[in-house]
């Protein structure tokens, strides 16, 4: 394979991998918005979507605030179950949808276990809840450990997982191309697109102090265990016939879209009441 073949086939992996992380990534964060809002109107509440986030307003009681806050963010817990079922049932496949199951499941992972480690220690999300019953420090850091630990052993199993979205691009994985393969599919996507979701939220980033973002930070404790891992599993070579190194511009259009959709229609929020 010459250079000029290789660069071309790092950058479709490249930018194919962002694409669809970015197209999970607001999947992930809008279903649990509004999922969230959803307990809020059943608690009686007003709620308004941002594309930077939601807000409630209404009287608190304990019973609402464990309904919204804490059983809220259960819902990424059930779709990242639900999402890694589906890629492992279509890994083999060379449907460039299953790299939309990868990152939904990832990024599900990582939010609902971010979300139990910052709130371990911050009012923010379950740490609302955690306040409100003046739960020990001890049992916080417990959660926040135990969350820590299944994030890191998630990330770990996954690499397999990472390994098999290669069939889209190449016939065989070599073990000496497979550390540059994990760069392009999975560190440079998270790298980029965490810059990305700060644009996009930019100027209203720090509207829940910057929480949100250090949640999503721990898409790179996932990946560090993906690297990891990377020398443990060996050769892996696919079958099928349609090996082709190219960018689907059909879902880097469907992203655009979405994403001004997003930006512009809740930039003054959207409504929601009973």
């Amino acid at each position: 394979m010459t250079i000029a073949v290789q660069q071309k086939n790092s950058s479709a992996v490249l930018v194919n991998s962002l694409v669809f992380f970015l197209l999970s990534y607001f999947f992930v964060i809008y279903l649990n918005n509004l999922f969230s809002i959803f307990l809020a109107l059943i608690m009686g509440f007003d709620a308004t979507l941002y594309y930077y986030g939601f807000d409630v307003s209404g009287d608190w009681t304990t019973r609402s605030i464990f309904t919204v806050y804490l059983i809220g963010p259960f819902i990424t817990l059930l779709s990242g179950i639900v999402f890694e079922i589906f890629y492992r049932k279509s890994k083999e496949d060379q449907s460039r949808v299953k790299l939309f199951y990868l990152w939904v499941y990832i990024i599900s992972y990582t939010w609902f276990f971010g979300n139990m480690i910052i709130g371990a220690f911050f009012y923010f999300g379950p740490g609302v809840a955690f306040e409100t019953v003046q739960l020990s420090m001890a049992y916080r850091i417990l959660i926040a450990l135990v969350a820590l630990l299944i994030l890191f052993f998630l990330g770990y199993r996954s690499t397999k997982n990472i390994y098999y979205t290669a069939n889209l691009y190449y016939q065989e994985l070599e073990n000496a191309a497979r550390k540059s393969f994990l760069l392009n599919q999975v560190l440079w996507p998270v790298i980029l697109g965490y810059i990305f979701i700060i644009l996009y939220k930019a100027p209203n980033i720090a509207i829940f102090q910057y929480f949100d973002m250090y949640i999503m930070a721990f898409l790179f404790l996932f990946v560090i265990a993906m690297f990891i891992n990377v020398k443990s599993i060996t050769q892996i070579s696919f079958r099928g016939d349609n090996f082709k190194a190219f960018i689907n511009y059909n879902y880097l259009v469907l992203l655009v879209i979405i994403i001004l959709v997003l930006r512009i229609g809740l930039a003054s929020g959207l409504s929601f009441n009973i």
